[in-house]
């Protein structure tokens, strides 16, 4: 058993439970914490910090791990270890930034494609390079769509994306009370690609946090 120093940049619902994941603040790298169960699902007390509260994004976190678990669709997932979730810090987004920026997608593309999924099929044979991505974008649209869920709509360059938004953070319950918001300001969404579903065969991605940049940071 090792424990990590992760800056949480997603804290999500998942089939019911939870799903966290961040940055490796030794490596800068990707890591998605998981549960034994077959989906990695987490449970909500399972994510709970000795600060009696779930972690958050811009917490920095240290979670005892046990062992790399990569799947064909997420590479990045440890499987957790017994132990206690020490919240160590809170980062405001300027102090996040730099670490953040560093991971950012750049282009047009999410993980590495414009479409909404990547078939099963393809996951399979070929596996992904990354399942967990940053995207920053300008004046993103929250909604509600007609079988009530709640969706992440934004643009880069001329793609267009239409994305479920799993995001628990109180500006995203708030934004679904109000059955959707338009915002003019910059956003960091983490996104993430999930698990298979049955219907489609397909892995979607999911807008798994967003975070509101307001901040202005230091070199600006």
């Amino acid at each position: 058993m090792t424990a990590v120093d992760m800056l949480c940049l997603a804290y999500s619902m998942k089939h019911g439970g939870r799903c966290v994941a961040g940055l490796n603040l030794e490596s800068g790298e990707w890591i998605r914490p998981v549960s034994a169960a077959e989906d990695g699902t987490l449970s909500a007390a399972s994510c709970r910090t000795d600060a009696g509260r779930p972690v958050q994004p811009l917490d920095v976190v240290r979670i005892p791990v046990g062992q790399a678990r990569p799947a064909p669709h997420q590479p990045e997932n440890w499987v957790v270890a017994q132990g206690e979730w020490t919240l160590r810090d809170t980062l405001s987004v300027a102090e996040a930034s730099p670490h953040i920026d560093a991971v950012v997608e750049s282009g047009e593309t999410v993980l590495g494609g414009r479409g909404r999924s990547v078939s099963w099929e393809s996951i399979q044979e070929h596996g992904v390079d990354a399942s967990l991505t940053v995207v920053r974008v300008t004046g993103p649209r929250f909604e509600v769509n007609d079988w009530n869920r709640f969706r992440a709509r934004f643009r880069r360059g001329a793609a267009s994306y239409d994305l479920s938004c799993t995001d628990l953070a109180p500006w995203a319950a708030e934004a679904y009370r109000q059955g959707g918001v338009a915002s003019t300001t910059d956003w960091y969404l983490t996104v993430s690609l999930g698990e298979p579903w049955e219907e489609t065969n397909h892995c979607y991605k999911i807008v798994a946090a967003g975070i509101e940049i307001r901040e202005r940071s230091p070199a600006s």
